[in-house]
């Protein structure tokens, strides 16, 4: 027996923001970035439990310059963890300086079918 209806509308889910794992400032020591140790894309706003939707970084391109302003040539990175080149880019970065992770890519945690969501660039100056 029909007892009515109601009709729902359905929003996407946001894009999550991408930053280094427990930072959120824009200027940070080398060591602070360097102890992040990963990439994080996170949920800002979202009112619904995160745990149960969450995002995981799966690639990012850094941007990094030596102290003699060469820029340094990185390999696309895989997965969110900070590898050795990383690493080695913010150590070798000087105060006043800034690494950019930049073409940030995240997939939904546990969604096959869901497309890669591109996240833009963050930008770290290093004090």
């Amino acid at each position: 027996k029909k007892m009515g209806s109601v009709d729902f509308k359905v929003k996407e889910v946001p894009d999550p923001y991408p930053k280094a794992a427990g930072l959120n400032k824009w200027t940070v020591s080398k060591s602070a970035l360097k102890g992040a140790q990963m990439l994080i894309a996170e949920m800002k706003n979202f009112p619904f439990d995160r745990d149960a939707l969450s995002f995981a970084v799966k690639s990012y391109n850094i941007i990094a310059y030596n102290a003699s302003g060469e820029r340094l040539n990185i390999p696309t990175v895989i997965g969110g963890k900070f590898n050795k080149d990383v690493v080695a880019a913010i150590e070798n970065t000087t105060s006043g300086g800034t690494v950019t992770f930049k073409d940030i890519v995240a997939k939904r945690r546990g969604s096959k079918d869901e497309k890669n969501r591109r996240l833009g660039a963050i930008v770290y100056t290093i004090k």
